[in-house]
């Protein structure tokens, strides 16, 4: 979809159904972004989200201050590793990830939750939120820098929102102690009114400006699916200069369209900001060489090595190959030391897939053979 610059694409019945299309709010989202429309922007009910035919879409602007990209941030971080295990609340036992190894690890919304969100008779409902507040005193975090990621349902994500200031919300997380929080991530989806798009960004920026007043370091989240919402990312960006890290959800990206669009996305913010560094939660490892000799700036934060563990998966790099495979074999091992076998593989097929793209790149052996022994002295000699 990223891109359908096409001044002749087709319309679909509902672009012009769009108040976009009319110029309503305008300069901050385009009329041209009607051509994306897929559904219809009535929305009674308000299912998803508000559009753009909202009787009450004033309260949500205002919610926000408006449209305008014109949040800052201070952020405050300039360096972390390219990869970043994920653990959760059923794993935060594992003591056995070093932290000279793994100084930095991540955690979701979700598992900072006693309560929330529950499913129920088919469908998920809103609680009390409650919260595990000495969730970071659990071996998997101790003595580790802690990412927030505040990814997850939909409905959790809404519910936790809209019910912040009740909830304490920003203050508790700057009490539990965590070294960074992403912004919240707000579905943008394919084909609805522009105007739920650009809600959904500006929330989530807000909400980081929102977690900047309470002393957290913050993370933007960006979601862009055309080359409208690439645009207004560059602009901020380059308004916010300082601002050297961004995450983008890719743990729902099944459709190798939708990978596309992420990738190409990424590649232009990149090539635009040649400062930037881009965390990818959840992409797939082996598509990672679609970033070629950008991948200097690409961090991967994942929970594969721990999932695929839990279903006692092996992974393995092939050390005269470099590349990754999938094993289903019988072994003795436990889920602790299947979960630092699998994640201390995966960063090493990350080290290679570096040393294969980036031409001035030399990963580091001890650390290499550290994580794996010398079975990959091949590999570093090719």
């Amino acid at each position: 979809m990223l891109d359908s610059t096409d001044p002749l694409r087709s319309l679909s019945m509902f672009s012009e159904g769009c108040e976009v299309a009319k110029g309503y709010l305008y300069p901050f989202v385009e009329p041209g972004e009607t051509k994306y429309v897929t559904k219809s922007c009535c929305n009674r009910h308000r299912e998803c989200t508000p559009t753009c035919k909202d009787r009450q879409l004033g309260v949500f602007l205002d919610e926000v201050g408006g449209l305008e990209f014109d949040t800052h941030l201070s952020s405050g971080i300039y360096t972390l590793p390219s990869y970043i295990p994920t653990f959760d609340y059923h794993t935060r036992g594992l003591s056995n990830f070093n932290p000279k190894h793994y100084p930095y690890v991540a955690v979701t919304l979700q598992d900072i939750l006693r309560s929330g969100v529950v499913y129920k008779a088919g469908a998920l409902h809103e609680r009390e939120v409650q919260y595990r507040i000495n969730l970071l005193l659990a071996s998997a975090f101790r003595g580790k820098k802690v990412i927030l990621l505040l990814t997850g349902s939909d409905t959790l994500i809404e519910w936790v929102w809209y019910t912040r200031r009740d909830i304490n919300f920003f203050q508790t997380l700057a009490t539990m102690g965590f070294y960074a929080v992403s912004g919240f991530n707000f579905s943008v989806i394919d084909g609805e009114c522009p105007v739920a798009h650009a809600l959904a960004q500006k929330k989530s920026l807000v909400s980081c400006e929102l977690a900047e007043q309470y002393g957290i370091k913050t993370i933007p989240h960006v979601y862009a699916i055309n080359e409208y919402h690439i645009r207004r990312y560059i602009t901020w960006f380059k308004n916010n200069s300082h601002v050297k890290f961004c995450v983008v959800n890719c743990q729902l990206q099944d459709r190798m369209e939708d990978v596309q669009t992420t990738v190409q996305a990424v590649k232009t913010l990149m090539q635009e900001l040649p400062y930037l560094h881009v965390i990818l939660q959840g992409f797939r490892i082996t598509r990672l060489s679609l970033f070629g000799e950008l991948l200097s700036r690409i961090h991967l934060v994942e929970k594969s090595p721990i999932k695929d563990a839990q279903m006692r998966r092996k992974r393995i790099v092939l050390p005269n190959e470099g590349r990754l495979v999938t094993g289903w074999r019988r072994t003795d091992e436990t889920m602790p030391e299947l979960s630092l076998h699998n994640a201390n593989h995966r960063r090493v097929y990350f080290e290679l897939l570096k040393k294969k793209y980036l031409p001035d790149y030399t990963p580091s052996e001890q650390l290499l053979r550290e994580l794996l022994g010398t079975s990959l002295s091949v590999a570093l000699s090719r």
